[in-house]
Order: structure tokens, then sequence, then C-alpha cells
């Protein structure tokens, strides 16, 4: 019985616990950074880096993610104008005379094996509501 429990500890500290792990980051913008891949690059090619965004709640397969940009550098700044929570997607790409010629999967900010010492996050922007106003004592 012991070895039992033994086990189901092991199970869910591995396969329930870093579902809770997973950190949001409330912004309305947000710089993204990532490594350099390494990649052999003869004369007229380029290596770019295509920037995605998903829709955690209507899109949490990432089926449909949006190119949000491409950058040459090694981070993004993201700027949210519409609610919602959302993962990040970089994507390496070689481009030779304007054409992408070989382009990696995406790597998602919710999955272990692309985020840094699998520390898996996801953005989130709410507008900041209006103050309230008309402010009255009530007397009863």
């Amino acid at each position: 019985m012991k070895k039992f429990i033994v086990v189901l500890a092991i199970v869910f500290s591995v396969l329930v616990v870093p579902a809770f792990g997973q950190e949001w980051v409330n912004t309305n913008q947000a710089t993204v950074a990532w490594d350099a891949v390494a990649y052999d690059l003869d004369a007229g090619e380029t290596l770019i880096y295509k920037t995605y965004l998903a829709n955690a709640k209507t899109d949490p397969d990432k089926g449909s993610p949006a190119l949000i940009g491409e950058t040459d550098q090694l981070q993004y700044q993201f700027t949210f104008t519409e609610k919602g929570s959302y993962f990040v997607g970089i994507q390496s790409v070689v481009r030779v005379d304007g054409e992408d010629v070989a382009l990696s999967e995406i790597g998602w900010s919710d999955d272990p094996t692309f985020a840094q010492a699998e520390a898996t996050f996801g953005l989130r922007f709410y507008p900041v509501p209006n103050v309230p106003v008309g402010l009255r004592p009530v007397i009863e």
C-alpha cells in the first residue's frame, strides 16, 4: 500500500502540479525573449523569427494562431488592445530572396519543452475599468 501511495504521489507531482505552475502575466505590453537558433546561413539567406498569439480560451489547442509580426532580433514586444488571455508562439524561419524556405514548428509559451527552465506562461490583458463617479452618502 505504501508503494502505491508513493507512486500515486509521483504521478500527481509529474502530471498535475506543472499545470498549476503556469504563470499568467497581466499586462497591456510585454517583451518576450528567446535563445538564438544555430543555423549555418549561406549568402543570401537570413534567419528570422515569426511571432504568434493564440487565444487561450477560444483556441487552446493553438490551431488558428494569429501571426503578429516578425523580427531578426531575439525578442519581440507584444502590445494588446483586445481583452483576453494569450499564449505566445515563436517560429524560426529561413528566408531566401524574400521567400520562406524552411520553417520550424512553433514553440509555445505554455509548453515546458520551449519555456526557459520549463516555466510556462501566458499573457493576459484586461482594460482598466472606469473610476466610479456620482459618489454620495446614503442616509437611511
